[in-house]
Formats: structure tokens, C-alpha cells, sequence
């Protein structure tokens, strides 16, 4: 009797084995077929949907509040290892975005008031022009008190030390969560079933590539290294403002700059002089822009660091922008004018949006810039011949130093720019992919939510 009971009990453990193997088997088969396995263009991927939610949770900086502190290190920052899994890779960049981890603040701990500066660098993989960057800012007058957030849209073991050398201000590391790098074959990258650039609508259309149905005003299709200078503008000032948490109440200055620039030690005083000023002299100005956009205007050096001018924003007016979250917040009124435009240049699309929505947007400059183009040589569309950065860095730092004595004005003095305002031109194409211009306009209404976002995405190009 025992004996029988004993084989019953054996067959029922085995069946009960195999029941719970079945079941896991099965879904794993189910998670490989749901339709979140898909990217919606045939494409698969290979994370399992745990892997798919703990992406949306980075993405979006949802993790639960019982996650421990910061643990990522750079030891394993600098060990991530693309080639040998990517998606593991892209999950441990973007606890960047959910642990928002400050560096140095130990240090130099941040007191924001309404003169506050953060500093908003947007990183690609120009690593000696952001080395000259970095040493520039070290002699800016009050970097000890200003949040500098790198938001990176490309992943180097070389950037990332760079970045983790800096020990004279609090420093902020965010990861585009749609990099190229990591979507080289599939949306918002160039996915095996897009269509060539330069194919043409009617050739397209037999083919029947994925977006054959929408080509630029010039009869061009989209390319990814192209669309992504744009989607990531919109996307690290929508996060730096909507979900990092220290910034949650920040009403203060956001300077935006790129990797290739140089900045005067004065800049910062600069800033907080022009907010201080600004009531008086130009109480509807929205932005500040901080330097020329190639020259540079040595006589300005002389007589004119403390003159300021009154202007409409245009393209070429000049780099280095600095707002605060009021413009960014009424400019959200804006993302359709400014997405929907067919340009992929990010500039351009707001000068649209200045003409038909956001119109006679002023800003003030100062006619003797603070912040300088280094990358004028090797920029995203030049490679110029005989032209050396370590000469246009030398160039700048001389006239800094030779004018030393006029930088840190007391005061400003304004005038008008008398320039008349452009009419409406046509965008420079590029920018025609519902899919682009569908994800811009989910970053304005922070509706971001990782590759969930994406899936659906992707289904608007056949609807």
C-alpha cells in the first residue's frame, strides 16, 4: 500500500514538473509573439517583457521609491559593452536617467534662487572639442554653484571618463533614451525596411518600403544620424525640465549649449546681470543668447561688454540660449508649428514656430559674446581645409585675455536691433516621417514611456 502511494505521489510531483515547466515555456513563447516584441516594422527584439518594463521604468524615472541609491558606478559605466549586448547596454545608461545622480554635490552643494543657473550640454562624440569645453568652464566665475547636466546621445568608455574627470562643480549625466547607436536598424534609426534616401517617391512606392508614402518636400526619406540632432533638443530640455527631481521647482536660468563651444569666465555674471536688468530694459524678452554664431568681434571687446541688444530670434543670431521654464512651458503651446515643420534642423523648425505661433519672440544678446564656436572647423555638416581647432582656441583665449579688464560689467546698456524680421521660408526637408514628427510632439507632452512608446509609434505610418 505504501509503495503504491508512493509511486502515486511521485507521478503527481512529475506531472505537477511538467505542468509548471509548460507554463513557463509558454510564456516565454508568448513574450516572444507579443505584439511588444515587435518594433512594427517586422523587426524583432530580443529583450523579455520584464526587460521591456525595467527600459520604460529607466526611461521615465518611475522606479519605485524602495530602489536603493545610486549603484551604478563608473566602474560599470565605463565596462558597458554594446557589441556583446546592446540591450543590456542601453538599460545601464539609462539608470543615468532614473538614479539622476549628482556627482561632486557632496562638494558643492546647490541652493537654487531665482538667479540660479544650470548649464544643459547636449553630447554627441566630439571628444576634443567637449575636452576644450570642459577646461573653459573651469575658470567661470561661480561654476561651483551651477548644476551642469551632460545629456549624452552616444555611448564612449572615453566621453563618459571625461566627463567623470570634472571636480569643480556638481555634474549630472542623462542618456538619450532613442540614440541611433542602440536603434541602428529599427526607429527611430534607419530600420532595413525605410526607404532609401534618394529613391524617389514613384520607385518607392513599387518597392513598397516602410515609409514610401512620405518623402520630403524634396522628394528625400528620412535618415536617422539626420532626425536625431532634433529629437534630442526637444527630448533633454523636456526631461531636464519635466522629470529630473531636484529641478522639480527650479525657476532660474537653463543655459543650452553644445559639446563645441567655449565659454568667458564671466558668463554666469553675465546671466544673472541680464535677469537682474531685464525688467528694466526689456521686460518681454524670453531668452538670452550668449555669443555670435561664427565671428568672432574683437573691437567689441573694447567698448561694447556692457552693451546689450534687443532682437527678434532668428537663425544665426547667435549660440548659447538660456531661458527659464516659463518660455519652455508656453512655448509646449508651439510643438505642433514646430514638429510638424519638414526640417531637421531644430533651429530652423523655431523659426518657423517664432513666425506662425510664438511670434516676435525677443531676446537680448550681448554685443560682445561670452560663449565661443570651437567646433567651426569640423562641425556636423563642415570639414573645413586648413582650419585647426587648437588655432580658433587660441584665437579666443587671446582676446579674452588681452580684454580681461572689460569682462564682469557692473551694468548694461541696450539698444535695437533694427534688422527686419524674415519672411516664412520653406523648410530644408528631412522631416517629413509621420514617425519623427509624432515622437517630437510625445516629448513636448511628456508622454515618453520607452519602447512601448515606440511600438505604437511605428503604427502611425500605416494608419
Amino acid at each position: 500500500m505504501r509503495a503504491s502511494n508512493l509511486v502515486t505521489s511521485r507521478r503527481l510531483c512529475h506531472r505537477v514538473f511538467c505542468f509548471v515547466l509548460g507554463v513557463f515555456v509558454g510564456l516565454q513563447m508568448y513574450a516572444a509573439v507579443w505584439p511588444w516584441g515587435r518594433n512594427g516594422d517586422g523587426t524583432r527584439d530580443s529583450p523579455t517583457l520584464n526587460t521591456r518594463k525595467l527600459l520604460k521604468d529607466l526611461t521615465v524615472a518611475k522606479l519605485s521609491s524602495s530602489t536603493p541609491a545610486p549603484v551604478l558606478t563608473n566602474i560599470e559605466l565605463l565596462k558597458v559593452n554594446i557589441s556583446a549586448n546592446i540591450n543590456a547596454s542601453l538599460n545601464t545608461l539609462l539608470r543615468l536617467n532614473s538614479e539622476q545622480h549628482i556627482r561632486n554635490i557632496e562638494n558643492f552643494p546647490l541652493h537654487f534662487h531665482n538667479n540660479s543657473v544650470v548649464i544643459l550640454i547636449q553630447v554627441h562624440k566630439r571628444l576634443e572639442d567637449l575636452q576644450i569645453m570642459i577646461e573653459s568652464m573651469k575658470s567661470v566665475r561661480y561654476i561651483n554653484q551651477t548644476l551642469v547636466v551632460f545629456s549624452h546621445d552616444y555611448y564612449s568608455p572615453e566621453t563618459f571618463e571625461l566627463v567623470f574627470s570634472i571636480d569643480f562643480c556638481p555634474v549630472l549625466q542623462l542618456f538619450y533614451p532613442y540614440a541611433i547607436q542602440f536603434f541602428d536598424n529599427r526607429f527611430p534609426g534607419d530600420s532595413p525596411r525605410d526607404c532609401p534616401r534618394d529613391i524617389g517617391k514613384e520607385k518607392a512606392m513599387a518597392t513598397g518600403c516602410y515609409n514610401a508614402k512620405f518623402p520630403d518636400t524634396y522628394g528625400h526619406y528620412r535618415e536617422g544620424k539626420f532626425t536625431q540632432i532634433k529629437h534630442h533638443w526637444v527630448w533633454k530640455q523636456h526631461y531636464v525640465l519635466d522629470r529630473v527631481h531636484i529641478l522639480k521647482d527650479f525657476n532660474g536660468v537653463l543655459l543650452r549649449l553644445d559639446d563645441d563651444y567655449y565659454l568667458a569666465e564671466d558668463i554666469i555674471h553675465v546671466i544673472r546681470l541680464m535677469n537682474d536688468e531685464k525688467s528694466i530694459i526689456c521686460p518681454s524678452c524670453v531668452m538670452y543668447i550668449l555669443g555670435e554664431h561664427e565671428q568672432l568681434k574683437r573691437n567689441s571687446y573694447i567698448s561694447e561688454t556692457g552693451d546689450v541688444v534687443i532682437s527678434n530670434w532668428f537663425t544665426g543670431i547667435g549660440r548659447g540660449m538660456a531661458f527659464r521654464r516659463d518660455f519652455w512651458e508656453a512655448f509646449k503651446s508651439c510643438a505642433t508649428s514646430f514638429c510638424k515643420f519638414d526640417d531637421y534642423n531644430w533651429d530652423w523648425a523655431l523659426e518657423h514656430s517664432t513666425s506662425t505661433c510664438f511670434k516676435d519672440m525677443k531676446i537680448l544678446k550681448p554685443k560682445a559674446g561670452r560663449v565661443f564656436h570651437i567646433g567651426t572647423c569640423h562641425g556636423f555638416h563642415r570639414n573645413i581645409k586648413g582650419c585647426d581647432r587648437d588655432q580658433v582656441k587660441s584665437s579666443i583665449q587671446k582676446v579674452l585675455s588681452m580684454y580681461q579688464k572689460n569682462l564682469f560689467p557692473h551694468k548694461f546698456k541696450a539698444s535695437k536691433n533694427k534688422a527686419k524680421p524674415r519672411s516664412i521660408r520653406q523648410g530644408f526637408g528631412g522631416w517629413s516621417d509621420p514617425r519623427d514628427q509624432e515622437l517630437c510632439l510625445r516629448f513636448f507632452e511628456n508622454k515618453t514611456d520607452g519602447v512601448y512608446m515606440l511600438n505604437r509609434i511605428n503604427k502611425v505610418i500605416t494608419t
